[in-house]
C-alpha cells in the first residue's frame, strides 16, 4: 500500500487577556509554544502541529528584608586608642560581610566629645545602638541610674559570656549598685572585648648597659631608678600633663603596697573602717610625691604629653616608661629592643596585683530598636575573630582563644607572662564619678608640689563618701 504522508496543520488561537503597559510584573504574559504530535488517520500518519497561546506567570520577588544599621560609638585618641580601633575594625567588616542585613558602622569621638556631646546623646535617646563607655564603669554608672542601659544579665549568663570571662573582668569592672536577679555579684550591663595591664616597659640596651638587674621589688626598682640618675638620666618618660597617665603610675603604686582585698573592700563600700587615708594607702601617695624631687621623673614633669614622653622613650633618652599595653604597636614598630616587668611590690606579704581592669566596655542603649541583633553583635564580638584580631594589635583578650599561626611580638609575650598568676587590680580613678572628676588634678598638684600626699588622700576619701552618701 502506497503511504501517502499527509501534513496537515491547523492553527488554534486561543485570545490573551489583554495587559497594559502599567500591569505589575506579577501580571501574566502571552507565549505562543508550538507543540508536535504525530496522530494516525486510516493508516495514514499525520503530524500535527499546534500553536497554543498560554500564559506564562513570572512571580514577583519577595520585598527585600529590611536592612538594619547599628552604629558602634567609640572613644579614640590617636596613640593609645589606634590598636582598638584597628581589631574591632577588622572584625567590623568580618560582621559587614556575614550579615548583609545587619550593618555596623564605627563612629569614634575625641574624648572630650564623648564625654560631653556622648552623654548628652545618650540621655535624649539620640546614640547609637552599641557605646563604649571610655574610662571603665563610671563612664555608665549615671546612664545605668537613669535607666538609659539594657540589662544583659540574661544574654552574659545564657550565651557563656560570664563562664568564659576566666578573669572576672565583667564582675570586676562593673560597679552596678543594682543585685542581679539571675545570681550573686552586681547586674551585667556592659561586655569588655579585652583588658589594660599596666607595668613597667624597658629599654634592654640601656638597662644592660649600666647594669641594671630587673626589679622584683619596690625597694630594686627604686635603686635602678638611682642607677640612671647618677648616671645624668632621669629613668622615667612621664606624661604628667596627659590626666589618665599621671593616674597610672599612682595605681601601680598603690597595688604595690596595699592589699587587694583592702582596695577592694573601700571600692565597693564594703568596709567602712577601709579609709584613703590609711597608713598603706598614704605610702602610695608620699612615694609618687617623692618622684619629682628625686629626679625620676622628666624635666618639667607636668609639660609632657603622652606623644612627648613616648618619644623620649623610644629614642633612648629615658629607659623606662610606666604604661598599658596599648603601647605595644608603637614600641614595637621602633625596632628597639623592649622588654616588660610587672610593677614590683613594695609589701612582699601581699598577693602580686596588676593594674588590669576590663577595658572599655560596650553597652546597648535601652532606646536601640534592635536589641536582638545588638545583643547578636556584641556575642560574636566575645568569639575567637575579635579575640585574635586584638591579640595581633598587642592587646590582651578578655575572653579564651586559639593563638596558634596568630602574629605576636615578644613584647606582646613578655607582657602575657608578666600577667600569669597575677590578681586583677583597679584602675583607681574610675571608682565613681566623683572620684574621677578630683582625682587626675589632684594628682597632679601632688606632682607640681602644690597639695600634700595628706591632704590627696584626703580628697579622695571625701570625694568617696561624698558618692556613697548620694548612691544608697
Amino acid at each position: 500500500m502506497k503511504v501517502r504522508i499527509l501534513y496537515v496543520v491547523s492553527l488554534i488561537t486561543v485570545l490573551a487577556l489583554v495587559l497594559t503597559s502599567c500591569a505589575p510584573a506579577s501580571t501574566p504574559t502571552p507565549q505562543v509554544i508550538t507543540k508536535k504530535e504525530t496522530v494516525v488517520v486510516k493508516e495514514t500518519q499525520v503530524v500535527k502541529e499546534t500553536q497554543v497561546v498560554t500564559q506564562v506567570v513570572t512571580p514577583t520577588p519577595p520585598p527585600p528584608a529590611e536592612k538594619i544599621v547599628l552604629e558602634a560609638w567609640t572613644k579614640y585618641a590617636p596613640i593609645s586608642d589606634e590598636a582598638r580601633r584597628q581589631a574591632f575594625e577588622k572584625v567590623k567588616a568580618i560582621w559587614n560581610g556575614k550579615h548583609p542585613e545587619a550593618q555596623i558602622v564605627h563612629v569614634t569621638f575625641t574624648a572630650t566629645e564623648f564625654r560631653t556631646a556622648g552623654t548628652l546623646a545618650m540621655m535624649s535617646g539620640q546614640t547609637g545602638c552599641l557605646v563604649t563607655a571610655e574610662s571603665g564603669a563610671a563612664q555608665f554608672i549615671p546612664w545605668y541610674q537613669q535607666g538609659m542601659l539594657m540589662s544583659l544579665d540574661k544574654p552574659a549568663r545564657e550565651l557563656g559570656w560570664l563562664e568564659r570571662d576566666k578573669g572576672g573582668f565583667i564582675l570586676q569592672s562593673h560597679q552596678i549598685i543594682k543585685p542581679s536577679k539571675l545570681g550573686a555579684g552586681p547586674e551585667v550591663y556592659g561586655v569588655h572585648l579585652w583588658y589594660q595591664p599596666l607595668g613597667v616597659f624597658y629599654n634592654k640596651e640601656m638597662f644592660k648597659k649600666y647594669n641594671v638587674p630587673i626589679p622584683t621589688d619596690y625597694k630594686s626598682l627604686a635603686a635602678a631608678f638611682d642607677t640612671f640618675k647618677a648616671a645624668g638620666i632621669r629613668p622615667i618618660a612621664y606624661a604628667g600633663a596627659r590626666k589618665s597617665a599621671v593616674i597610672h603610675m599612682f595605681s601601680c603604686l598603690l597595688h604595690s603596697n596595699v592589699n587587694i582585698d583592702r582596695i577592694d573592700a573601700w571600692w565597693k563600700g564594703s568596709d567602712p573602717n577601709v579609709k584613703f587615708t590609711d597608713p598603706d594607702f598614704l605610702w602610695a601617695a608620699q612615694t609618687y610625691a617623692s618622684w619629682p624631687g628625686k629626679g625620676y621623673l622628666s624635666e618639667d614633669p607636668l609639660a609632657l604629653s603622652l606623644d612627648d614622653a613616648l618619644g623620649k622613650f623610644l629614642r633612648g633618652e629615658q629607659p623606662i616608661m610606666i604604661t598599658g599595653d596599648w603601647m605595644i604597636p608603637q614600641m614595637v614598630a621602633s625596632g628597639l629592643d623592649l622588654g616588660f616587668f610587672p610593677f614590683p611590690r613594695n609589701d612582699p606579704n601581699i598577693p602580686w596585683t596588676i593594674v588590669r581592669a576590663g577595658d572599655y566596655p560596650f553597652v546597648i542603649a535601652n532606646t536601640c530598636p534592635y536589641k536582638d541583633k545588638a545583643v547578636e553583635f556584641l556575642n560574636f564580638l566575645t568569639g575567637p575573630e575579635m579575640a585574635a584580631a586584638a591579640f595581633e594589635q598587642g592587646l590582651q583578650p578578655v575572653y579564651p582563644f586559639d593563638s596558634t599561626g596568630l602574629k605576636a611580638s615578644n613584647l606582646q609575650l613578655e607582657v602575657a607572662a608578666g600577667m600569669k598568676d597575677k590578681r586583677s587590680g583597679y584602675y583607681i580613678d574610675i571608682v565613681d564619678t566623683e572620684v574621677v572628676a578630683m582625682m587626675a588634678p589632684a594628682l597632679q598638684e601632688m606632682i607640681g608640689g602644690k597639695l600634700t600626699p595628706e591632704g590627696f588622700c584626703a580628697q579622695v576619701q571625701a570625694a568617696r563618701e561624698k558618692y556613697l552618701a548620694e548612691h544608697k
